[in-house]
């Protein structure tokens, strides 16, 4: 997410036509594959009740134009859900943007999981996938949403260089 998040700065930087504020919510405290049931369950809990009061304070503060939450999809979908509320009872509309390889899976499994973000979907006013296989089975899930494939960016700015010193 981090690459998505620093290009798209670097980009609204470049042109001026946007005014970006970021709540950073990435998750320092754990490593990213810490599977302990009550680790994620406690520390998950109280990360995001400080992400929802950071983006609540946030947009009270700044009032945006519309709410862009990237979304690893799966139980941290409780929390999106709150924070789409959030955004529509202050009438600012909600993108919700996944960085995920799993929704397919969290479908085809129809568990809890898939239950909370298809919540948050349905909450959204627009949901952002990377392939076109999610794209057709949200669409056909859900076809009354507006579903777009952003693809998975990556900082050509890294490959420019690679490209220069082979040069």
């Amino acid at each position: 997410m981090s690459t998505w998040t620093k290009t798209i700065l670097d980009e609204s930087r470049k042109t001026g036509l946007a005014d970006i504020i970021i709540v950073d919510t990435a998750v320092r405290w754990r490593t990213v594959w810490q599977n302990s049931f009550i680790i994620r369950f406690f520390g998950g809990s109280f990360q995001a009740i400080k992400n929802i009061l950071s983006t609540f304070f946030t947009i009270l503060a700044r009032s945006p134009h519309v709410l862009h939450i990237c979304s690893t999809a799966g139980a941290g979908s409780l929390r999106d859900i709150i924070l789409i509320r959030i955004a529509l009872t202050m009438r600012i509309p909600a993108i919700i943007h996944y960085h995920t390889g799993r929704l397919v899976y969290d479908i085809e499994e129809n568990g809890l999981k898939w239950k909370l973000t298809h919540k948050a979907m349905k909450l959204a006013k627009t949901i952002a996938v990377f392939t076109k296989t999610e794209l057709d089975l949200i669409t056909k899930i859900i076809p009354e949403k507006n579903v777009i494939i952003v693809p998975n960016m990556i900082d050509l700015t890294e490959i420019d260089k690679l490209i220069k010193s082979e040069l």
